[in-house]
């Protein structure tokens, strides 16, 4: 087995980085591509000619002593080991103190590994083998913080239990709208860009990104929802000043990110968000939520808390000193 560095131009890395992992080569080509050289680096393991372990390495502008280890995938130990040792060298060679992983790059991006081994799994989580997060803890990675994926039954309880707070801001003045999914990315894309980076600049290792970015961010993917789960709220003067992106999947309406401006945080603004979303999902049919890739304590567990559980993914992030 031997590794191949980004940097070595050597014929056929391209072809073996993006042939590993979960998505479709050109996803991957898009990342190293967004990565520029000098910034970050990546390996690839070969077994003669086949790939069968690769790894990213990159110091994140936001916090220049923290290096983010991401786009990991190994065969085995043995392969994992060579590649994280790789990887912080890399970041040791550039004075950087800490290593987290997996991030790909930044928290935009996925990072973290599941925990847990129920049966379901989607789209929108991490997709890990199992063994991963031993490869990581044998390399004396620890954890450096948690999250879930709670999921709840009765989401028309949920709806009845919320109404109050949905009552409150209308009397107040406060309009709500559905997104608008035919012009997504060209009207409500800087809109969700301005209130996420307004509402999540607190966020654990948050960097702020580019508009052009952040559009990238949902181009994969922005044709193929169904956006009348997801609502904006409106304020008397009639600014939008939280959103709340909600959407089925397998059977379940997924909570999936919150945003609120500052200024209008307290007022029970993303309880009613999300009872509107909660609406439109017992319209459809729908019985059953998760709240998605939620940090342990934070108070968006408490979409679920209020029904009693189903079940709950687990997640972690990983760090080691360098």
């Amino acid at each position: 087995m031997r590794l191949v560095a980004r940097s070595e131009n050597a014929a056929g890395f391209r072809e073996g980085f993006c042939s590993l992992g979960n998505g479709p080569a050109p996803l991957w080509g898009r990342f190293l591509d967004l990565a520029l050289a000098g910034t970050a680096e990546f390996w690839v393991a070969l077994d003669g000619a086949l790939p069968v372990g690769r790894i990213g390495a990159n110091r994140m502008a936001g916090y220049p002593d923290v290096g983010a280890l991401g786009f990991f995938e190994a065969r085995d130990q043995e392969i994992a080991t060579a590649l994280l040792k790789a990887a912080q060298e890399w970041l040791k060679s550039r004075d950087i103190k800490k290593a987290v992983g997996p991030m790909m790059l930044n928290t935009w991006f996925p990072y973290r590994f599941r925990l847990d081994d129920h049966e379901m799994n989607f789209r929108w989580e991490p997709t890990n083998p199992k063994e991963y997060p031993g490869y990581f803890i044998e390399n004396g990675f620890t954890q450096a913080e948690l999250y879930h994926s709670p999921a709840a039954d009765d989401l028309a309880a949920y709806v009845e239990t919320t109404a109050p707070a949905l009552r409150k801001l209308k009397e107040k003045g406060f309009t709500f709208r559905p997104f608008d999914g035919a012009n997504f990315l060209n009207n409500e894309i800087p809109l969700l860009y301005d209130l996420t980076l307004g509402t999540f600049k607190k966020n654990f290792l948050y960097e702020p990104i580019s508009l052009d970015f952040f559009r990238e961010l949902y181009v994969p993917f922005a044709a193929k929802l169904d956006y009348s789960f997801s609502y904006f709220a409106i304020s008397p003067e009639g600014k939008e000043v939280g959103f709340f992106f909600s959407f089925p999947d397998q059977g379940y309406l997924v909570f999936k990110t919150i945003g609120v401006h500052p200024e209008y945080q307290g007022l029970g603004i993303s309880t009613a968000l999300s009872s509107l979303c909660a609406a439109r999902g017992v319209e459809t049919g729908l019985t059953r939520f998760v709240t998605g890739l939620v940090k342990d304590g934070n108070r968006s567990e408490s979409y679920t808390k209020k029904n009693p559980p189903l079940w709950s993914h687990r997640y972690a992030l990983y760090e080691k000193p360098l």
